[in-house]
């Protein structure tokens, strides 16, 4: 009886051996299954970065490009203004020097006006001088010549009266 229980013990080890394994292999391929779920989950993602990479790179390179043709065309545009105030600043300075020749030309023609004018009234001066000083002299001649008459004059009424007295 010992023997059968020993037997039986022996049985009932072996088939807990058994069951044990029998788990243990079940929990191993469990864990394994998760393992490799969780190794093609990290895989998934890690390809998924790598994607996302290419496509930030991408996104960073035409952005780059981008900034590079809106930085040649900005200084394009400011080339094109300077260019653009130049132009202007000398048309504005041509203008500027047309009006200065122009007003140079203008200020010439009135002082030659003015010493015209001046000519003439120098001239005009000059002879009203000379009629003045031709005035003055034929009436200090005039006063000369009736102080002159008038001291006759005198001087025969004086003779008169003398030869009457």
């Amino acid at each position: 009886a010992l023997q059968d229980r020993i037997k039986e013990m022996e049985t009932t080890l072996a088939t807990m051996d058994s069951d044990k394994l029998t788990a243990l292999e079940t929990l191993q391929g469990e864990q394994l299954n998760r393992e490799t779920e969780i190794k093609e989950h990290y895989e998934e993602q890690i390809e998924n970065l790598k994607q996302v990479q290419i496509a930030a790179e991408r996104e960073v390179h035409d952005l780059r490009e981008k900034m590079e043709s809106l930085e040649s065309r900005e200084q394009q545009l400011v080339d094109q203004h300077k260019e653009e105030m130049k132009k202007k600043m000398e048309e504005e300075t041509t203008a500027l020097q047309d009006r200065i020749k122009e007003l140079e030309f203008q200020n010439e023609l009135e002082v030659q006006k003015r010493k015209e004018k001046d000519n003439r009234l120098d001239g005009i001066r000059t002879v009203m001088e000379n009629k003045l000083t031709s005035t003055i002299s034929q009436l200090k001649n005039d006063q000369l010549n009736t102080e002159s008459e008038l001291m006759e004059f005198y001087d025969e009424k004086l003779e008169e009266a003398r030869e009457k007295q």
